[in-house]
């Protein structure tokens, strides 16, 4: 508010840049009405991870319900008979926190939804399809504090249509976000899907076959093995010690 120094761009050196100049000083006496207001730098920086928190297996002999406190990888298993028009549904948490120095806006959330699940706007009031990826402006408008963390859910569905067991990998970013400093996110660029910049989560998602059943199998033959070869063991015992009488 009270500074001589304004921004304007010259050339040193061969290269371009903008710099924090004055105008020209002669320096033929003292001056004392040159100053400079700075401020340290504020960061502007969001992170947005990814959980799975619930899921719902319904086949046709029964109907299971797994919950979870925010897993990153989460497996379900599936009996390989009953696997085929098994339903799956997958409840996902989107967490966006502030970890910079001023306050942020987040207009949009991207969800690059997989091949393979289905989108249904009943269970998702705050989400819409959009070419293919599903967009959430849940948080438009809402100032987020720094250190203050915004949750989202998103509910996804499955019908399996094949046996095969299969990881699946669910990737959620940040599409559009702003302050009113105009400042930049340190280390991420919006929409731009790099799984090494945190603005970025992504979550995994396996579904199995069921081998209990045959290791209870299993276990049920041999039992019954046991005691067989214990009755022939005795047996051919005795008729070693009647050959030997």
């Amino acid at each position: 508010k009270n500074s001589n120094v304004i921004s304007k761009k010259l050339t040193i050196n061969g290269q371009e840049k903008e710099y924090a100049t004055t105008n020209e000083i002669q320096l033929n006496k003292n001056f004392e009405n040159i100053n400079m207001g700075l401020v340290f730098a504020k960061r502007f920086d969001l992170t947005l991870e990814k959980y799975i928190t619930k899921t719902i297996v319904q086949t046709s002999k029964e109907t299971k319900t797994y919950d979870y406190k925010n897993k990153e990888f989460a497996k379900v298993e599936i009996p390989a008979k009953r696997m085929v028009g098994s339903n799956i549904l997958v409840q996902y948490t989107l967490k966006l926190t502030n970890i910079g120095d001023v306050e942020a806006y987040v207009n949009s959330i991207v969800d690059y939804m997989p091949a393979g699940f289905k989108f249904n706007s009943e269970l998702n009031k705050d989400w819409y399809e959009t070419e293919g990826n599903l967009c959430t402006n849940a948080l438009e408008g809402i100032a987020i504090e720094p250190g203050e963390t915004k949750e989202i859910n998103l509910i996804l569905t499955k019908t399996k249509t094949d046996g095969n067991a299969e990881l699946i990998n669910n990737m959620a970013e940040i599409k559009e976000a702003y302050n009113i400093y105009g400042i930049t996110d340190t280390n991420s660029t919006e929409g731009n899907k790099n799984k090494d910049e945190n603005d970025l989560g992504s979550a995994d998602f396996m579904i199995s076959i069921q081998t209990g059943n045959v290791i209870s199998y299993l276990v049920i033959v041999i039992a019954m093995l046991i005691p067989i070869g214990i009755a022939v063991y005795i047996m051919i015992k005795k008729m070693l010690l009647k050959e030997e009488i």
